[in-house]
């Protein structure tokens, strides 16, 4: 990581950070769906936003390196935001905003595909367990009468 530039994103000062992944150290993986899915690991590079005051990640870029020439994807490019969201009175730094990009080359036309995420309204869900010791009985329920 490098320290490249200082930013603002959403009223929350920023360091901004690039990144570069060869991909050979890399676990990003593309596929090319269709009538045979094709995959390949790249590399990547990118920029990520960290908080100055709470050392937060705020905002990640990345792009694809080192597609194969024969590869049908040409790019791929993706953002993630992240924002503080309270659920149930505790606040949680959680994904905002997602967006995918993709070129690909079908014959001779080059085709960009894009998936728009925007994260909202979350909840918190919960639930009870109860974990019995295996040597314990369970009491036997009784049927109403």
């Amino acid at each position: 990581f490098e320290l490249i530039d200082t930013d603002t994103i959403r009223n929350r000062r920023a360091l901004v950070f690039n990144y570069s992944i060869t991909r050979d150290k890399a676990r990003q993986q593309i596929t090319a769906a269709g009538a045979f899915d094709d995959s390949v690991i790249t590399g990547m590079e990118g920029k990520v936003w960290i908080d100055r005051e709470s050392f937060r990640v705020l905002r990640v870029e990345s792009a694809a390196t080192e597609i194969p020439e024969s590869f049908r994807v040409r790019s791929a490019n993706r953002i993630i935001d992240y924002d503080w969201v309270t659920i149930a009175n505790e606040k949680y730094l959680l994904p905002s905003l997602s967006d995918v990009r993709l070129t690909s080359r079908e014959n001779s036309q080059l085709y960009e595909t894009r998936n728009l995420i925007r994260f909202k309204d979350y909840q918190k869900y919960g639930s009870e367990v109860e974990i019995l010791d295996e040597d314990e009985e369970v009491p036997e329920e009784k049927p109403n009468q």
